[in-house]
Order: structure tokens, then sequence, then C-alpha cells
């Protein structure tokens, strides 16, 4: 009976912690899906290229925190989305950008993430004029905050200025050994936004008179044959067309290493189609960035014959 006596005290108090445990409320860790967060801020950095390239001024400022400091290189830091927003004002009245940003790494830890992105591109005044020498080049720093909705916004954004301390154009003396020869397109290793030509081919060739000179055949998907011939200066700048090109239109050629160089064509003062291209270290492929709306779109690339 004593024993008896003992027992039923620790069997009671056993019963009320377990009573007690079931009555507490388990604490539940949210589930984070880190790779949703980083293409996430892929996609935000993608929207900001859009939005300076297009000089959409209010789809720019939307992806700042209300307190986001943007930070040049040798200028005071903009303290507030509102200092960002007449800053870009500024810039938006004066030039018309053509800035291709590519984002190498993606870190997100908790409600902060960081990318790392390298930009690149030309800024032409649109009081007319060539476009300025001093092309768009470096590095840039995004601190990204996620708000109380899920969206994330811009807390900080810092950028360096590879013109500073370096050469803003490369001699196209430099890339003879590069780009120099015949170019065919590779459809099984290219990817087109919508449809993709039949055939492609360019031939880069060094003429008299101190230039360059690229022919272009492309057979479109509905049989439709481009024949384009343009004639670049050595030393980059604009272009001339000996025959096809868009009426009315330039083409603004920039080298930014001696394997890669941009070219924007403009009509009117409006960027109506972009291109990157990429040599490869060794030499054997080319790749095309494109975008040309309503003509060709996506990735080209292209084997060396």
């Amino acid at each position: 009976m004593k024993k008896l006596l003992m027992v039923i005290p620790l069997v009671f108090l056993f019963c009320i912690a377990f009573s007690c445990q079931q009555g507490e409320e388990v604490s539940v860790e949210p589930s984070v899906d880190i790779e949703a967060d980083i293409q996430s801020i892929k996609d935000l950095v993608a929207d900001v290229e859009v939005a300076a390239n297009t000089a959409d001024l209010d789809k720019l400022v939307s992806f700042c925190a209300d307190d986001m400091i943007r930070i040049f290189p040798n200028a005071p830091a903009l303290i507030g989305k509102e200092a960002y927003r007449s800053r870009f004002q500024e810039i938006f009245d004066q030039y018309s950008l053509q800035e291709e940003d590519v984002v190498e790494n993606v870190i997100v830890s908790g409600d902060l993430g960081v990318a790392h992105v390298i930009f690149s591109g030309i800024v032409t005044p649109k009081a007319g004029g060539e476009p300025i020498d001093s092309k768009l080049n470096g590095n840039w720093i995004l601190v990204f905050k996620r708000q109380p909705d899920d969206a994330w916004k811009v807390i900080y954004s810092i950028s360096s200025d590879e013109s500073l301390i370096a050469p803003t154009q490369t001699s196209f003396a430099a890339t003879q050994s590069s780009f120099i020869g015949t170019w065919k397109l590779n459809l099984d290793k290219s990817n087109f936004i919508g449809s993709a030509p039949l055939e492609w081919t360019d031939v880069y060739r060094e003429i008299e008179g101190d230039q360059y000179e690229v022919t272009t055949k492309i057979v479109l998907s509905d049989g439709t044959i481009l024949n384009e011939v343009i004639v670049w200066p050595r030393q980059g700048g604009v272009a001339t067309f000996s025959q096809g090109g868009t009426e009315g239109a330039i083409e603004v050629g920039s080298m930014i290493s001696p394997n890669e160089m941009i070219a924007t064509r403009m009509m009117d003062g409006e960027q109506i189609g972009f291109i990157k291209i990429l040599v490869s270290q060794n030499g054997k492929t080319m790749r095309y960035t494109l975008r040309h709306p309503g003509i060709l779109e996506g990735e080209a690339v292209f084997d060396k014959q």
C-alpha cells in the first residue's frame, strides 16, 4: 500500500506534464525556398536593366526601398529613393542608355540578398552627336531586403567604373584574330525567343581605310532572306551600311575586351536593337545575345569555319 501511494503522485505528475506538453503550440519554422529567392533577385536585376534602357523612371524607382543608398564612383552617396529618382531624371533627360547586366552571383540569407552584377553599355546624348567615349563598364553590388509583402527591394547599390582604370574602347585591330573569319549558326546550341532562323552566316574581314566589314546573310523561318553589309571604324563608333540595314537607322559599336563587343541600333534617338558579341577564348565559337524585337531575339551560337 505504501508503495502504491508513492507511485500515484508520480503517475499524476507525469500526466500533468504530458497534458501540458500536449497543450503547448509547437513552433514551426516557415519553409524557405532559397532557389526561388535567388531567381526572384535575378529577375529583378533583369527588370532593372529593362527599365534603365527604356528610361522608365517610375519602374526603376519602384525597385528601391524608401531609405535606399546609391553610391556611384567618385560621387557623394544618394540617400533615399527620391534622391535616386532626381539623379536618374537628369540622366534620362540628357542621354539614352544601352546597358547589359550579367548576374555573376546571388547569395540569400534570411531576409537579405546580395547580387554581384557585371554591367556594360554605352551612353548616347539625346541632343545628337556620337556616343560618349566613356561607356558603362564595371562591377555592381546590390543589397536587397525582403519586404513585409515578400517583395525584394534594393537597400544598397554600389558600382565601380572600370573605365577609370583602363581605356574605354579597345582598338578593333586588337580583335582581329578573334573576329576575323567566317561564322555559321549552330542551331542546336542556340536559343531563340520565337522562331529561329533557318540559316545565318556572318563574314568578318579587314578592309582599307582602317575599317572592318561584316557581311551577314540570314534566312528567316518564313523563308525571308536578310542581306546586310556593315562597315565599322577600327576604333569603334558609328557604323555605315553599304547594303541592307533599316532605313534611317544608325548602329554604334563599342569594344569591351579583345573578345567582346556590343552594338546598338538607333532610330530617331530611340534604341531599336541591341547585340552583344562574345568570342570564346579558343576562338572557335562566337555567341550573340540579341534584342531585335519583331525580328530576332535570344542567343545565337556560331562555329568558326
